[in-house]
């Protein structure tokens, strides 16, 4: 993602996106948290003040607090373990009352003591887990989705929902225990991992929960599918269970393959092919944490744009990780972006060409880097006819070291081998994709083929659920911008009546984006400008046209982007993704009102505008009035 020049953020009093200059400053002005964040953005934005949309209403916690957390967490540790001695070769001293165990299982153990949970595993342990919560290792490794979570590695969550594989808890690596370690542990006389659970919530999970079309993620209501429910976490735990990922040997020596050469610093670039429901995404999702596990950064490369993993649906991006992605694609939307292309379209099949242009554009991006960082691309499922010649162009573009292909015990959903001698002799359909591949090719079974889970989530859910997360987070804001600062480009159509356009925007899902300095632009009736011709450009992110004001000629945009990128935001894109229907009518919790439908909190851009019964008009229903809900 291009940082913003000095001489744009001057020049960003005066463009197309306003920000309230009071928004929620009074409200939070005595609150350190709040002026540590009004600094931060005044240094990096000039004359701009963020009031986030519930941003101190949440769970959702800065750096700063997550330290003070971790604080609280090892001395919240110092006090289970023994606190008097200060060496190993102390005379154990006399032990404190012990703690009972509310929960005794063959291989683990909960335990609660000052309000926090405790699981205590023991040696060879791989317990499933269904909930959300936040995880700290105290004692011991535990190894989570291929990430090695040991005591210096802080808090981490843990998102595990129905509907999906479950998440194991693994033992990895324990000490012995010593007298430091409280006496609640003695009954297991081998090593054991210690870690502390604790409940967790962000406004994604609120506005998901409220969704009729999936309370079953986040329900569990038959607690007799688990070993264990603990009712303060929401957690369940089972320790047997067959819906949880398990690799074979083939599988295992090629992560810690790919691992090693990682951490001897070759940066490898692997591709991961296969047909859909192989498990790309989720062998790509072990790589990454396996990979950060011992390294700091990893790159991936979303190329399916119909099922992405780390941005909102129809974008092909670029994402630099830093934290392991231990849950569903929808979990992780909002992780650093180092490019993304905005193409509008869930399949490559309506738009080959402007597909594999984004995916040159941001192959150029990648070659910016200033040094090779371990990648990990991700391709498309569709492995027949146009999409296989698609997969082999994207091959082509990238050029990597490593070709992870998946077989599945369906024939249609494999592809021909992807050998070097086999892709070097299809003539290319992409005119940049000049030289000849040079790589290793790893076959392998799918890890996921055996899996079964009830009522699994489709795929147009999958991609409801990234928008929402996508949009709906802890600092989202309320932007406005004049018709005469903004264009619009509807990909794959055209509007023959330009006085629709203003109308045919309102609620939208857009890509939010920086229009290229060559395009040629149409001036339009209401000073708004359009363009016809095919892009590629920049996308900072999605959002939400949430009203269309004709008289005035202001959009009002809700989203989750930084207001540091905002202000290079002159382009309005608009495709197939829609909003999903629970979000504009069948919202359940009282919490989390449809946010199209209801009076809008103080925003950025809104501090002037009063509040009215007549906000906001339906869609479907435009001749009648729909009546603000109070917060």
């Amino acid at each position: 993602m291009k940082k913003v020049a000095e001489n744009q953020r001057k020049r960003s009093s005066s463009g197309p996106f306003k920000i309230d200059r009071q928004g929620k400053r009074e409200k939070y002005g005595s609150s350190s948290l709040a002026k540590h964040l009004h600094q931060e953005v005044k240094s990096s934005s000039g004359s701009w003040i963020v009031s986030s949309t519930d941003s101190f209403q949440s769970q959702g916690l800065t750096d700063t607090d997550n330290r003070q957390e971790d604080i609280r967490e090892v001395s919240f540790a110092s006090e289970v373990f023994f606190p008097e001695a200060e060496s190993d070769t102390e005379p154990v001293p006399e032990k404190k009352e012990k703690i009972q165990p509310i929960f005794r299982g063959r291989d683990f153990s909960l335990y609660q003591h000052h309000g926090k949970k405790l699981i205590v595993l023991k040696r060879k342990a791989d317990i499933a887990v269904r909930g959300v919560f936040n995880i700290h290792v105290v004692h011991g490794q535990i190894t989570i989705y291929g990430y090695s979570l040991s005591p210096e590695n802080g808090s981490v969550s843990i998102y595990s929902p129905n509907r999906m594989t479950a998440i194991s808890l693994s033992y990895t690596y324990a000490r012995s225990l010593t007298y430091k370690t409280y006496s609640f542990v003695e009954e297991f006389e081998d090593a054991v991992c210690v870690a502390i659970l604790t409940p967790f919530e962000d406004e994604s999970l609120r506005v998901i929960k409220s969704c009729q079309s999936f309370r079953r993620l986040f329900n569990f209501g038959n607690l007799s599918d688990f070993d264990y429910f603990d009712e303060d976490l929401k957690v369940g735990f089972n320790e047997t269970c067959e819906n949880i990922l398990k690799f074979d040997d083939d599988h295992i020596d090629i992560i810690r393959e790919i691992d090693e050469a990682n951490m001897n610093g070759d940066a490898p670039c692997v591709a991961v092919c296969g047909g859909r429901d192989t498990g790309k995404s989720t062998l790509c999702r072990y790589l990454i944490n396996k990979c950060l596990s011992s390294t700091d950064q990893v790159i991936y490369v979303e190329t399916d744009i119909g099922q992405t993993e780390t941005t909102g649906p129809t974008c092909a991006s670029i994402s630099v990780i830093t934290s392991p992605l231990l849950g569903p694609p929808f979990t992780h939307t909002n992780v650093p972006k180092l490019e993304t292309v905005f193409l509008g379209h869930t399949t490559p099949a309506d738009d080959p060409i402007s597909y594999l242009n984004a995916l040159n554009h941001l192959y150029l991006r990648l070659q910016k880097l200033p040094q090779k960082v371990t990648t990990i691309i991700n391709t498309i499922g569709w492995v027949n006819g146009l999409g296989e010649l698609l997969i082999v162009d994207t091959l082509k573009i990238f050029k990597p070291s490593v070709i992870i292909q998946i077989s599945s015990s369906k024939p249609y959903l494999n592809l021909p081998a992807l050998t070097s001698e086999k892709l070097n002799g299809i003539a290319s359909n992409f005119k940049t994709s000049v030289g000849n591949l040079d790589h290793e090719l790893i076959q392998i079974k799918s890890p996921t083929e055996n899996i079964r889970i009830d009522h699994s989530l489709l795929n147009k859910e999958l991609r409801d659920l990234a928008l929402i997360s996508s949009i709906f987070t802890n600092k989202r804001n309320i932007y406005k911008a004049n018709f005469k600062d903004i264009a619009v480009k509807g990909v794959g159509c055209k509007v023959r009546d330009g006085s629709l356009l203003p109308l045919l925007l309102n609620a939208q899902v857009i890509g939010l984006c920086s229009k290229p300095q060559d395009v040629e632009v149409i001036q339009g009736v209401y000073d708004l400008c359009s363009i016809e011709e095919d892009i590629i450009c920049s996308c900072y992110g999605l959002g939400i046209v949430k009203s269309v004001d004709i008289e005035d000629r202001i959009f009002y945009v809700e989203t989750s982007i930084d207001p540091e990128d905002m202000i290079n935001v002159d382009l309005f894109m608009v495709g197939d993704t829609s909003i999903p229907v629970d979000i504009l009518q069948n919202q359940r919790s009282t919490y989390s009102k449809s946010f199209y439908l209801h009076n809008f909190n103080p925003a950025i851009g809104l501090g002037s505008v009063k509040e009215s019964r007549k906000v906001f008009q339906s869609r479907n229903t435009p001749n009648r009035d729909v009546q603000a809900v109070d917060n």
